[in-house]
């Protein structure tokens, strides 16, 4: 019988040893950041696979016992590795992660809410295999924060093959990078891509001064209607602050916005009779089959470069050879080639 239960224990060692391998410790996490600062995070790792860190602040509900109950859909900010080597022995692996600006404080949730550090382990292919959390607390700073909300309200909707404009105020500790974009995100709320961009690089540092700033977000014509989406998919409008070489996301600001077909009426039957040519077009651009009160030329990325009105022809020449839209003004859109 002895032998027996030797034996067995035997065979249990390998499987014993493979749940234990996986490791995530670290030294006292930050309990008392400051808005816009970095937070630094000292972690060892071991790992029988190649392994990730991850490093995120959400909002947690909190009972009066400290018990910690997850809602990983408040996601605030983040940061990671690369995919590390396995690991036999404790490894370490330095991680910092901005705060944003633009959080409330601690002190300012709602009652029973907190802020928590969440760490983890997992493997390469993002798969879970360890981790931790722990309450954190964000006090306000006197001094210049990474920052970035929304002015007015979002559009909530839009159609596919028009204009959008956002309006947003920022501010910058240094010089950096400010994407504004209409992206998919996954019914986790997780980034899938971007639909649209519109993007300020380099955006010089403002100190403690407030940006005030407008983009307009072209929405292809051909993006798939929020009502087609699968899985539980959505688009947002963002507008994300990213340090120089998109090393480090500073913080951001997003909102649901859902994305409808072209509208399709009267005035769009009227508007078949127009047309724009020579497409491509060297010089100039004509307008021809309605009368155009005003028409604007947008870059891909939505920036709009020219806009004139009443006009039945556009001067193109001082652009540069790429791809253009134009617009006019019963809300109809044509793509034109600038050689």
């Amino acid at each position: 019988m002895k032998k027996l239960l030797l034996f067995m224990g035997l065979l249990s060692l390998p499987l014993l040893q493979n749940v234990t391998a996986q490791t995530l410790t670290y030294d006292a996490l930050p309990t008392a950041v400051e808005l816009g600062s970095a937070a630094n995070f000292n972690v060892s790792y071991t790992s029988t696979v190649p392994a990730k860190i991850n490093v995120a602040l959400f909002i947690f509900d909190v009972d009066g016992s400290g018990n910690l109950t997850p809602d990983w859909s408040t996601w605030k900010a983040g940061a990671g590795s690369d995919v590390l080597p396995a690991a036999a022995t404790a490894t370490a692996h330095p991680i910092s992660l901005s705060v944003p600006g633009n959080l409330t404080e601690s002190s300012a949730l709602p009652a029973g809410k907190t802020y928590v550090w969440s760490l983890t382990l997992n493997d390469a292919g993002d798969n879970w295999l360890t981790g931790s959390q722990q309450a954190t607390t964000i006090v306000a700073t006197s001094g210049a924060v990474n920052s970035v909300t929304f002015t007015g309200t979002a559009a909530t909707e839009v159609n596919a093959g028009s204009n959008a404009t956002l309006n947003y105020n920022y501010t910058l500790v240094e010089d950096g990078i400010v994407k504004v974009a209409l992206s998919k995100y996954s019914s986790q709320e997780v980034w899938i891509n971007d639909v649209a961009t519109f993007i300020i690089e380099p955006a010089p540092a403002t100190g403690t001064t407030v940006m005030q700033a407008t983009s307009n977000i072209m929405v292809p014509a051909d993006v798939i209607a929020s009502a087609d989406l699968t899985n539980g998919e959505m688009y947002k409008w963002e507008v994300s602050l990213f340090s120089p070489g998109w090393s480090t996301y500073l913080g951001g600001v997003k909102s649901n916005v859902v994305v409808n077909t072209p509208l399709v009426g009267l005035d769009k039957v009227a508007a078949k009779t127009f047309s724009i040519y020579p497409n491509p077009a060297s010089s100039i651009l004509i307008l021809s089959g309605t009368n155009v009160e005003q028409a604007q030329v947008y870059d891909v990325s939505g920036k709009i470069l020219i806009n004139q009105g009443p006009v039945n022809f556009i001067d193109v020449s001082t652009l540069s050879s790429g791809v253009y839209f134009v617009k006019i003004n019963d809300g109809s859109t044509y793509k034109f080639i600038k050689n």
